[in-house]
C-alpha cells in the first residue's frame, strides 16, 4: 500500500493493520482495541493500578519503563534533543518539535473544522487570543477571581492545579529534586533545581538585547531591561518614589513604617534587612556574649578587614573598599550636571538633591505645619520643634535633643570609657585605641588623608571632609526651621541660637 519495507514478517503484519483498520486485541475490561498485543498488555496495567517502575530518587512510579527513563532526566538534567537552528536543548523529543513549530516555522497543523480559524479562542473580557480552550479558561480566572483549587491543610486557594501541587510541598516538606553536583541543596520544584545548577555550570541563557549582559534567571533580565527603558512600575504611596521591583519598594516602605522585622537574638535590636543583622552579630561574637539556642552563627572576628594604609578595621569588605578611596583619591561617582566627583554613591545622591533638585517638588512634608524637606532626616529634626522631644541622662540630668547623642554621653559614666590607652611619647591617655592612633600623628607628623584636588593633607579624615566642601561647595547641614544650608554644623548651631532662639 505504502511501499514501506520491514526486516521481519511480524512487523509487516502489524503495519498492514494501520491500512486495513484491523485491531484484533481487545481489552476485556473496557472494550478498547489495539493493533499490537504488547500495546494491550501495557494498557491493562491501567486497570490494575500497578506501576512497577519506580524512580529511586523521588519514589514516583510509572506504568512504563520508557516513562521512567524520561522522568529520570528531571533529576540528571540530561537533555539529549538539540534544536538545529538555535542550539537549545530539550529533555523530550515532543518538546523539541513543539519548540521548532512555535519559534522557527509558521506551521500550525491543528485547526478547527467548525469555524475554519486556526486555534483562535478569544477571552471575552480582554480580547486576548489563545491556542487552546483550556488555556483561555485558565486565563479567565484572572478576571473572575475564581480559585477552584484549595489546599486542604491551610485552606489557601489557587487558580491553577499545578501551583497547588507545588504549594502542598510546603506542608509535607517534600523536596524531590536534588543537586547532583554539590549534594547540599534540594528543591521542591524542578525549576528551582535548574536555576541552582547554573551556579555550577556558569550558564547564563538570558541575554539583554541592548547591552548583551547575560543572566541566570529570566526575572533578573526583566529587572535589568528596565534600567535601559527607565520603567519604574512600583510606586510608593507615601512619597511617590518609584522602583524597578516590588522587593525594592517593600524595603523602601520600611523607611515610612519604621518596621524592623529582623531582631538580634542577643540584645533584641531590630534591623530592616538580614545583612544588617549579620553585620551587627559580629559585635556579640567578639565580646563573647552568650547566644541563645538558634542564634545565627558568626565564624569571623569583629572587623576582620584591615586597611593597609592606616590600620583602620571594618566588619565588611565593601566598607573597606569605600574607605580605601580616601587614600587612593578615587572618586568613581560623577555628577552628570556639574562634573563633581564623589567617593560614595550616597554622597552623589545627596549632592544632586541639594544642588540640582527642584525645590518646588519637596517629598517629605511636616503633617503639623505643612513645611517640606528634601531629606527625611531634616524632617525628623524639624518635628522636634513641635514635640519638644528631649533625651535626659538618668545620672547627671543633662538633656540632649537626639537619642544618639545621649548614648555617646552615657559612656562618660561607665568604666568602658575610662582612659586605658596611653601615649608613650607624652603620657596622655585615651578611652579608645583609635583615638590614641589619631593622637600619635601629632608626634610623628603623619597626615594620611590628602585632598585629591589641592594635595593638602590632614591627620583626620573628618578634617579632610570639611576641607573638601571648600572645593565642592557642599553644605550638608540644613536649618530645620528656615531651610538655610551650612557647610559646618557649628555654623548651623550658631545660626539657630541667634536667629531662632525663641522658636519651639
Amino acid at each position: 500500500t505504502c511501499g514501506k519495507g520491514f526486516s521481519r514478517i511480524q512487523h509487516l503484519s502489524e503495519h498492514v493493520r494501520i491500512h486495513t483498520g484491523e485491531r484484533p486485541f481487545e481489552c476485556l475490561v473496557c472494550g478498547k482495541t489495539f493493533t499490537r498485543e504488547r500495546d494491550l498488555k501495557t494498557h491493562q496495567i491501567a486497570h490494575t493500578d500497578a506501576k512497577p517502575h519506580q524512580c529511586n530518587h523521588c519514589g514516583k512510579r510509572f506504568h512504563k519503563q520508557a516513562k521512567l527513563r524520561i522522568h529520570l532526566r528531571v533529576h540528571t538534567g540530561e537533555k539529549p534533543y538539540q534544536c538545529s537552528q538555535c542550539g537549545k536543548y530539550f529533555s523530550q523529543a515532543v518538546n523539541l518539535r513543539k519548540h521548532h513549530r512555535t519559534h522557527h516555522t509558521e506551521e500550525r497543523p491543528y485547526h478547527c473544522t467548525l469555524c475554519d480559524r486556526r486555534n483562535r479562542i478569544t477571552c471575552p473580557y480582554c480580547g486576548k487570543i489563545f491556542g487552546r480552550h483550556q488555556d483561555m479558561e485558565q486565563h479567565k480566572r484572572i478576571h473572575t477571581g475564581e480559585r477552584p483549587f484549595r489546599c486542604t491543610v491551610c485552606n489557601k486557594s489557587f487558580r491553577q492545579r499545578s501551583v497547588l501541587i507545588v504549594h502542598r510541598k510546603i506542608h509535607t516538606g517534600e523536596k524531590p529534586f536534588e543537586c547532583f553536583i554539590c549534594f547540599r541543596r534540594k528543591f521542591g520544584r524542578r525549576q528551582g533545581l535548574l536555576q541552582h545548577e547554573r551556579i555550577h555550570t556558569g550558564e547564563r541563557p538570558f541575554n539583554c538585547p541592548t547591552c548583551n549582559k547575560s543572566f541566570r534567571q529570566r526575572s533578573a533580565l526583566i529587572v535589568h531591561i528596565k534600567t535601559h527603558t527607565g520603567e519604574r512600575s512600583f510606586l510608593c504611596f507615601v512619597c511617590n518614589k518609584s522602583f524597578y521591583t516590588p522587593g525594592d519598594l517593600k524595603k523602601h516602605l520600611e523607611i515610612h513604617t519604621g518596621v524592623r522585622p529582623h531582631n538580634c537574638p542577643v540584645c533584641f535590636k531590630g534591623f530592616g534587612r538580614p545583612s544588617f543583622l549579620r553585620a551587627h552579630m559580629r559585635i556579640h561574637e567578639s565580646t563573647g556574649m552568650e547566644k541563645p539556642t538558634g542564634a545565627p552563627k558568626v565564624d569571623v572576628q569583629e572587623k576582620p578587614f584591615e586597611c593597609t594604609h592606616c590600620g583602620k578595621r571594618f566588619s565588611q569588605h565593601c566598607m573597606l573598599k569605600i574607605h580605601q578611596r580616601i587614600h587612593t583619591g578615587e572618586r568613581p561617582y560623577k555628577c552628570s550636571q556639574c562634573g563633581l566627583r564623589f567617593v560614595k554613591l550616597s554622597d552623589l545622591a545627596r549632592h544632586q538633591r541639594r544642588h540640582h533638585y527642584d525645590r518646588g517638588d519637596e517629598l517629605f512634608q511636616c503633617s503639623q505645619c505643612e513645611r517640606s524637606f528634601n531629606q527625611p532626616s531634616s524632617l525628623v529634626l524639624h518635628r522636634r520643634t513641635h514635640t519638644e522631644e528631649k533625651h535626659e541622662c538618668p545620672q547627671c540630668d543633662k538633656i540632649f535633643s537626639q537619642a544618639g547623642h545621649l548614648k555617646v554621653h552615657l559612656r562618660t559614666h561607665t568604666k568602658e570609657n575610662k582612659p586605658k590607652f596611653e601615649c608613650a611619647e607624652c603620657g596622655k591617655s585615651f578611652g579608645q585605641a583609635k583615638d590614641l592612633v589619631v593622637h600619635q600623628r601629632v608626634h610623628t607628623g603623619e597626615k594620611p588623608y590628602q585632598c585629591p584636588q589641592c594635595k593638602k593633607s590632614y591627620r583626620q579624615f573628618a578634617h579632610l571632609s570639611v576641607h573638601l566642601r571648600s572645593h565642592t561647595g557642599e553644605k550638608p547641614y540644613q536649618c530645620p526651621i528656615c531651610l538655610k544650608f551650612f557647610a559646618h554644623s557649628s555654623s548651623m548651631k550658631k545660626h539657630l541660637r541667634v536667629m531662632h532662639a525663641g522658636t519651639g
